[in-house]
């Protein structure tokens, strides 16, 4: 059968010695176990907090553009430009709690499929300019947000 560390998600736990003894085994899947309960939660209050931007921005900026999509976009850049150097320089953040941030509230929090379904919609009733605009600003914001992020960090 598959063992725990079959399963592990993006190199956050590596396997196991090749023979590990049981409890070594047990730990580990302990390990991925707390992860997805991180993931779960953060993703969670993730999904909260992108509903609730999301919100302020159309009663803030209005609908004539995807405001909501493109602010939690922007918000997400910056946290996972910021997440991910901090966890490159520093012993503060564990692999648990990383994976927590990045893939459960970040994941939660941003999104490209709304950020398409969008961009089409724009382009199918014919708001070609609106939907251009859409896509430069999107990827240029968001990475100009995630070198802010890294460079925030480094600054430190």
């Amino acid at each position: 059968g598959a063992r725990c560390h079959d399963i592990s998600m993006l190199q956050l736990h590596p396997p196991p010695d090749p023979l590990p003894s049981r409890e070594g085994e047990k730990a580990h899947c302990e390990d991925i176990m707390l992860t997805i309960a991180c993931i779960a939660l953060f993703g969670a209050a993730g999904c909260i907090a992108r509903y609730l931007l999301s919100i302020w921005a159309h009663d803030t900026l209005g609908r004539s553009f995807p405001y909501g999509t493109l602010l939690v976009n922007i918000v997400g850049a910056f946290l996972i430009g910021f997440v991910m150097e901090f966890a490159i320089r520093s012993t503060h953040l564990s692999p648990n709690l990383r994976a927590g941030i990045t893939i459960g509230f970040l994941g939660g929090l941003t999104t490209f499929s709304t950020f398409s379904y969008e961009t089409f919609r724009l382009m199918e009733d014919g708001r070609f300019i609106i939907a251009t605009a859409n896509v430069l600003v999107s990827v240029l914001i968001c990475l100009a947000f995630t070198w802010l992020g890294i460079i925030a960090v480094r600054s430190l």
